[in-house]
């Protein structure tokens, strides 16, 4: 469980038991982890909305240093996006997160979280999802309103 055994915890039971890929990458390499020339990298978070969700939310999580994480159902239309591509597998996917930090929320940019968790995504398949990223970031910045 490392340093944040609550938080693994926590996590736990909102997520249920959570098994990384075989393909997985180090945590020391995540932030560099860059999926292709133009693909936002792990520091280019996306500010959503303030510190008070309001709804299509499944769980918040208070972390040991006081920032929150939120898990947000997507809309209906937009949670089918692993079917397009054939990965009903990944649905570890979903929610979608956001993390409440110094009043602000943000999420992961969606282009980067998506090609992280589907690492054998070929840009065919890529490219059916493609609109899947903005409509992310829309229901979540909804959930702030």
């Amino acid at each position: 469980m490392g340093k944040f055994p609550q938080t693994v915890s926590n996590l736990a039971s909102a997520l249920g038991t959570l098994k990384g890929s075989k393909e997985g990458l180090s945590s020391s390499k995540l932030p560099k982890y860059h999926f292709m020339f133009g693909m936002p990298y792990f520091n280019e978070q996306i500010v959503v909305g303030g510190a008070n969700p309001t709804k299509s939310v499944l769980y918040k999580i208070t972390l040991s240093n006081g920032n929150v994480l939120v898990g947000h159902k997507l809309s209906s239309s937009d949670r089918g996006f692993l079917s397009k591509i054939h990965s009903m597998d990944n649905a570890a996917l979903l929610p979608y997160q956001s993390m409440i930090s110094g009043g602000k929320a943000k999420i992961m940019n969606a282009k980067y979280y998506l090609a992280l968790s589907l690492p054998k995504l070929g840009m065919g398949d890529f490219m059916k999802i493609s609109d899947i990223p903005g409509k992310i970031e829309n229901d979540i910045k909804a959930d702030y309103k």
